[in-house]
């Protein structure tokens, strides 16, 4: 399959048991509004993240659920792969999902069921083409690796922009986003052993 963007020969597929084992892991939410047939799905995407940068795809999950049966699946990826970062979009209705699940966490004192959730406000202000665009250098360097399972997640990708759904492409790039997101330094007041 040759594909306007993401080329199958650069989507590197290797067996379970050659994804190494220390990897830092990072999450993409895509959320939706609508279980209708032809509405956009929910996805996930966790990708792990070596230190030559080079990405994992640990697992996905792409369907239509309900508000808050979507949560509910929020909640039980983060739980099963323990996330550095969670990236989910907030545009426009999203953002209610993502206010939900930090309420949801200042509600209990140790986050959700004891987990802390370290989500991450992503506004997309530029379009998918642009976006996938600037993720295909992964692929072309053959850095973007899959499980033998993980087919119809490189079909969809390949087949990108022109696949009914993009849902798995835009938790794919978020999860990626998440990754390249660096933690920012508290400002410190005074210099410290200074008067």
């Amino acid at each position: 399959m040759k594909g306007e963007i993401f080329q199958y020969d650069d989507c590197q597929i290797i067996p379970d048991d050659q994804i190494p084992e220390q990897l830092r892991v990072f999450m993409g939410v895509d959320l939706a509004i609508t279980e209708a047939d032809q509405a956009d799905k929910f996805a996930i995407v966790v990708i792990g993240q070596d230190s030559n940068r080079k990405h994992y795809v640990l697992d996905y999950y792409e369907n239509r659920l309900r508000f808050g049966q979507q949560t509910s699946k929020i909640i039980e990826y983060y739980k099963r792969w323990k996330p550095i970062r969670a990236a989910i979009e907030t545009n426009a209705y999203q953002k209610a999902q993502y206010h939900n699940l930090r309420d949801s966490v200042n509600e209990e004192e140790h986050g959700i069921n004891g987990v802390d959730l370290r989500l991450k406000a992503i506004n997309t202000d530029k379009d998918k083409i642009t976006r996938a665009w600037k993720l295909s250098p992964i692929f072309e360097d053959k850095r973007m690796h899959f499980k033998s399972n993980q087919h119809l997640l490189i079909e969809h990708l390949v087949l990108f922009p022109n696949h009914k759904y993009k849902d798995l492409f835009d938790a794919l790039d978020l999860a990626v986003r998440a990754s390249r997101l660096r933690k920012k330094k508290r400002r410190r007041n005074h210099e410290p052993g200074v008067i």
